[in-house]
């Protein structure tokens, strides 16, 4: 009977934790690699909805018209500013797309608490990292647009109604800036934050795990 109730209490303290807690961490480790997965598939999605965007605008009539109501000079300066951003957007976008499959392939296949809630840390940081960037550049990429549209404006020379309609057209720019700012951020704090805050929330338990293990 003695022996008996001294197994019990080396089964209490030795394998049952250690199967929880094991499994505890598997649980942790799907979880997370399912919303990294999220995270990698919606970064892809936008992907393609800008790539898509510009190739539809680029096959339509704008060019024409632009070219049309400018002038050629002022056509070829939209044009560079807007091909230069994209060799600026695109290449940094598919650079975040490869951080998160690759945090995605290592949180799927670890095996290790500490390495996990490593890759949990970088994730949360390269989200946030991802939506200032693109945020950041929408914002630039709307004032170079109304500096330009000025600049277009002020051609014909200074007079007392350029002025007039320079002042109204950067008060409605300066709103108009940041109500879609404010829409971006609205819409990346929404989706993303409730993903980082699954991501956060098992962080947390695998900080718990590790004190358990710990002691």
């Amino acid at each position: 009977m003695e022996e008996l109730d001294l197994l019990r209490k080396y089964w209490n303290k030795t394998e049952y934790p250690k199967i929880k807690t094991d499994e505890l961490r598997e649980m942790i480790q799907k979880r997370s690699s399912s919303t990294l997965k999220w995270i990698l598939i919606i970064s892809i999605l936008e992907f393609i909805f800008w790539l898509g965007l510009n190739i539809l605008s680029s096959y339509s009539d704008f060019s024409e018209k632009l070219a049309q109501d400018f002038g050629e000079k002022n056509h070829a300066l939209i044009y560079t500013v807007e091909y230069v951003s994209y060799f600026v957007f695109y290449p940094v976008i598919i650079y975040f797309m490869v951080r998160f499959f690759r945090l995605y392939r290592a949180v799927s296949v670890t095996d290790n608490t500490k390495n996990l809630t490593e890759s949990i840390l970088t994730t949360n940081k390269l989200v946030k990292r991802y939506i200032a960037f693109n945020i950041i550049f929408v914002l630039i990429n709307m004032i170079v647009g109304g500096i330009i549209g000025i600049s277009i404006q002020n051609q014909a020379g200074f007079t007392p109604v350029n002025w007039l309609v320079n002042t109204i057209m950067i008060f409605f720019l300066l709103i108009f800036i940041g109500v879609i700012t404010g829409i971006i951020w609205v819409f990346y704090r929404l989706l993303y934050g409730w993903l980082l805050k699954r991501l956060n929330k098992n962080y947390q338990e695998l900080i718990k795990i590790e004190k358990v293990t710990e002691e």
